[in-house]
């Protein structure tokens, strides 16, 4: 299978945030905790318990402060698509992997407006030719066939069952391993 990318030219609306002002990068923070939150509603309507997602729909505030504090503690770092009106309308969220020395996808979210517009393969586009690692993993909903697509067509196979129920690890290995 050949892998899919994307050519991103300088203006295609994909921003890393430690490129924006305080000001600018704290609204889009605000963006991408909110966004976290649509994926964990969307991960437990369909079946992905809460114990299993380590939070709990009951509180949002505690859901957003616990996702705050994943992200500085495993030093996050986000790139955001935004539209011609510089709103986010997606974004990726990936982190260092020591066990691989390779990268973590931790989300990647687009706007359900946005969807097939190739958002989501610019965003992990960006985010390779960013790192420039060897190795990527990320954990995949067993019933996201939409991502599950994508990331398949970047070269992402399947690696293993995750200690989450209905989630699998794929895994990319850009230069053999």
């Amino acid at each position: 299978m050949t892998m899919m990318r994307i050519n991103l030219e300088l203006n295609d609306g994909i921003i890393n945030i430690n490129e924006l002002s305080k000001y600018k990068h704290n609204a889009v923070l605000g963006y991408i905790y909110l966004a976290e939150y649509m994926l964990f509603k969307y991960h437990i309507d369909n079946g992905i318990s809460e114990e299993d997602y380590g939070a709990y729909m009951d509180n949002i505030g505690s859901f957003i402060t616990d996702t705050m504090s994943y992200y500085n503690r495993n030093k996050v770092r986000c790139i955001v698509y935004t539209d011609s009106h510089d709103s986010c309308r997606g974004f990726i969220a990936y982190r260092n992997d020591s066990k691989t020395k390779g990268i973590y996808i931790v989300s990647l979210y687009v706007d359900k407006e946005y969807r097939h517009n190739y958002i989501a393969s610019k965003l992990l586009n960006a985010v390779i030719k960013e790192t420039n690692k060897n190795t990527y993993m990320s954990l995949v909903a067993d019933f996201n066939e939409a991502s599950k697509h994508l990331f398949e067509s970047f070269g992402f196979k399947y690696n293993n069952r995750s200690n989450i129920n209905n989630m699998s690890e794929y895994k990319l290995v850009l230069k053999g391993e």
